[in-house]
C-alpha cells in the first residue's frame, strides 16, 4: 500500500541520503502513474540521485559512471 512505501521510505531515506551515490530505476512505460511520480521525483524524494529508463545497459552505465567504475 502507499502507506507501507510511505514508511519504508521515511526508514531507508536517511541511508540513502548518507551513503547512495545513486539510484537507477528500470521500469516499463506502462507502471502505475503513482509509481512512475515516485520513481521521477528525484533527489527531493529519495535523498540521493535518481535516473530513470526502460533501458538496462543505460542504467547500468549511469550507475557506473557515478561509482567511477
Amino acid at each position: 500500500s502507499t502507506a507501507d512505501r510511505v514508511r519504508t521510505l521515511k526508514l531507508i531515506r536517511p541511508g540513502l541520503t548518507a551513503l547512495c551515490r545513486g539510484l537507477a530505476f528500470v521500469a516499463p512505460a506502462d507502471i502505475p502513474a503513482e509509481r512512475a511520480d515516485a520513481i521521477h521525483s528525484g533527489e527531493q524524494l529519495w535523498g540521493c540521485p535518481t535516473m530513470a529508463t526502460q533501458d538496462v545497459t543505460a542504467a547500468r552505465a549511469w550507475a557506473c559512471a557515478r561509482v567511477g567504475a
